[in-house]
Parts: structure tokens; sequence; C-alpha cells
């Protein structure tokens, strides 16, 4: 599963129509799931609701182009783990720690001939 606010390819791809109201909706989740430890249950089950709705709400746009059907069709297909961070507190939102945790791989692959190499190729094995 592609992690929600990762997906700033569909927000900067043109797409005016879904992706402002999907960035400003998983905003809103991530501020409520940051505060999810002085949240009372039924509070969080009322966020979680509201979310959901919008979710649908957006969902249901008829889009016109082809590159909005094509985020649509995306969206659609990753619709139930969009908001599974609410839910599962050890989901987080964001996939930062992914991200950290790929850099210096990336950086080596940068300033050295990288996996080019059979050698570079085994030293990445090992990472």
């Amino acid at each position: 599963m592609q992690n929600p606010v990762a997906m700033s390819h569909t927000f900067d791809a043109g797409d005016d129509l879904f992706a402002p109201r999907m960035k400003r909706l998983l905003l809103q989740a991530i501020a409520v799931k940051r505060r999810r430890q002085t949240l009372a249950a039924s509070t969080l089950q009322q966020y979680g609701s509201l979310f959901r709705g919008s979710l649908w709400k957006i969902l249901n746009l008829k889009p016109q182009s082809p590159k909005r059907q094509q985020s649509l069709r995306h969206y659609l297909t990753i619709e139930k783990h969009l908001l599974l961070f609410l839910d599962n507190e050890t989901v987080p939102p964001t996939n930062h720690s992914s991200e950290q945790a790929l850099h210096w791989s990336v950086v080596f692959c940068k300033v050295t001939p990288g996996f080019c190499s059979d050698w570079g190729a085994e030293q990445g094995k090992r990472i």
C-alpha cells in the first residue's frame, strides 16, 4: 500500500479536481492522528466517520479528463487504506521513516559507481 501523503505525484500532476480535496482531507486526518492521545474514543470515531464521508464525496466526483479519471481509479483502488492510520495507531500517516532509511543508499549510488558494478551490487545487498 502506498502511503496517503506520499501520493505527491498525484498532487503535482495537474489534477485540480481530486488533488486539492484529497490533500486537504488527508492533512486534516493527520492533524487528528497527532492529537489521538488527547481525544476520547467516541471523538475519534466521529472524526473517522466524518473523514470517510468526505472521502466518498470526493470519490463520487465525475472527472472528464483522462488524467483525472486515472486519479479516480487510483484512489478507488487504495480507498480502504487511505485512512487506515486513523484506526490503527501503529500505522504512520506518512512514509518519512521509510524515506530516511533509504536516504544513505541513494546517496551511496550517487557518489559511487553505485549498483552499476558487481562491487556496488554486492554492497547494496548488505544494506
